[in-house]
C-alpha cells in the first residue's frame, strides 16, 4: 500500500521532478535515473513499513482490550488529544516567520490528488512505528507491572526526538514543542493505549485528518478546503481499515 501511494504521488509530482533536473545532462537518462531511485526507495520503505506492521499482532497478542462497542469511540477520542497537543506543539515550534501555508499541492499534476495521496503514506509509517513501539514498551514493562519509570522515559525521549530539528536558532520554542508532544505522547500511553494499542491506527487518523482540515482551512489555493475534506475522509477510511485489520488479527472474535 504505501509502494502504490508513493508511486502515485511521484507521477503526481513528475513536474516538480523534471524542474529540480540540471539542464547539461539528457532529460531521458536523469528521469530513468530519478524514477530508478525513487522506485527502489519506495520499495524499501514500503517492506519495512510491512515487517513492522507484520511483527504487530504476535507482540500484541495477549495484551488488554476494550470491547469493541467502545474501542472506536475512545480511539477517536485519543486520536483529538492528540491533535490539540500537536496543535499546541506546532503553535510553538517554529518563529512566525517560519509559519507559511502549505503550497506543495498547487506544483502536482492534480492538485486534489496530492492533498489526498501526500497524508496517507505518512500515516501508514506512523502506524507501523508507533503501534510496535508501544507494543514493545507494553512487553518490556509487562502491561505496566515494572519498569514503569523506564518506559516512561523512553515515552519521552521517542515523543521529544519526533519534533524534529528547530528551525534555524528558534531553539527554546522545539524544546517546548518537543516536551508537549512528549508529554501528550506519556498521558495518552499510561492513560489509555496501553490498556489496548489497537487504538493506536484510528487514533492517528484522527490526529492526521484534524491537521489535513487545518491546513485546508487557511485555503491557500482554490479547492484547498474541498481537498482537504477529501483527504481527511481518506485519511480515516484507511486508518479505520487498519483499527479493524489489526483488532481481527489479533482477536478473531472482533
Amino acid at each position: 500500500m504505501v509502494l502504490i501511494v508513493s508511486t502515485a504521488s511521484l507521477l503526481n509530482n513528475l513536474p516538480v521532478v523534471i524542474a529540480n533536473l540540471q539542464t547539461a545532462i539528457p532529460l531521458q537518462l536523469q528521469l530513468i535515473g530519478a524514477l530508478a531511485i525513487s522506485a527502489v526507495g519506495f520499495t524499501i520503505v514500503g517492506a519495512l513499513v510491512g515487517l513492522a506492521i507484520g511483527a504487530i499482532p504476535p507482540r500484541s497478542s495477549g495484551l488488554g482490550r476494550f470491547a469493541d462497542r467502545d474501542a472506536a469511540l475512545l480511539a477517536i477520542a485519543a486520536g483529538c488529544v492528540g491533535a490539540a497537543f500537536a496543535a499546541a506543539a506546532a503553535a510553538v515550534r517554529a518563529p512566525v516567520w517560519a509559519r507559511v501555508p502549505t503550497l506543495d499541492a498547487t506544483a502536482a499534476t492534480i492538485p486534489l490528488a496530492e492533498v489526498i495521496l501526500e497524508p496517507l503514506g505518512g500515516l501508514m509509517s506512523r502506524i507501523a512505528i508507533i503501534t510496535a513501539t508501544l507494543a514493545t514498551i507494553d512487553r518490556a514493562c509487562a502491561s505496566w507491572t515494572r519498569r514503569r519509570g523506564l518506559s516512561v522515559v523512553m515515552l519521552i525521549a521517542i515523543g521529544f526526538l519526533a519534533g524534529g530539528t528547530p528551525a534555524g536558532s528558534h531553539a527554546g520554542g522545539w524544546a517546548v514543542a518537543g516536551l508537549l508532544t512528549a508529554a501528550g505522547l506519556a498521558i495518552l500511553y499510561v492513560g489509555l493505549l496501553r490498556f489496548d494499542i489497537t487504538l493506536v491506527p484510528l487514533a492517528l487518523a484522527v490526529m492526521s485528518a484534524v491537521a489535513v482540515l487545518a491546513n485546508g482551512a487557511e485555503r491557500a489555493y482554490p479547492g484547498a478546503l474541498a481537498g482537504s475534506a477529501l483527504g481527511a475522509a481518506a485519511v480515516i477510511a484507511l486508518g479505520w481499515f487498519w483499527f479493524r485489520a489489526l483488532r481481527y488479527s489479533v482477536n478473531p472474535k472482533f
